[in-house]
């Protein structure tokens, strides 16, 4: 579905275990973000920034699906046609999810 809005969703994921790190790179996939990182041991970094629709909830459902007690992480999740930002975090087999204000006063390409 192509959609005349630009997503940028970035983050990471760390698991002492290494448990997880393998599923997790392959939803990242199946949700067309390929830039991924792993330049730690037991830690993936990730980044997306496309003209396509990106459905967060689906993506965040997936990811908590398969969580363990030993992964942790961050989401920055940002709509640059609405000019609004959502903070993932993941930690103890939970997802909370914070919106983050921005200011409408500076110019959204500016991040």
């Amino acid at each position: 579905m192509s959609i005349h809005k630009t997503y940028k969703v970035y983050g990471f994921f760390e698991d002492k275990k290494h448990l997880i790190l393998e599923k997790i790179k392959n939803i990242l996939q199946t949700f067309n973000i390929h830039e991924i990182e792993e330049n730690q041991p037991n830690r993936i970094d990730f980044f997306y920034w496309e003209n396509t629709y990106f459905d967060l909830d689906s993506f965040i459902q997936k990811i908590e699906s398969i969580l363990s007690p030993t992964t942790f992480g961050q989401i920055d999740f940002i709509d640059f046609w609405e000019w609004n930002m959502k903070r993932i975090q993941v930690e103890d087999k939970q997802i909370k999810v914070k919106d983050i204000p921005l200011q409408r006063s500076q110019n959204p390409y500016t991040l």
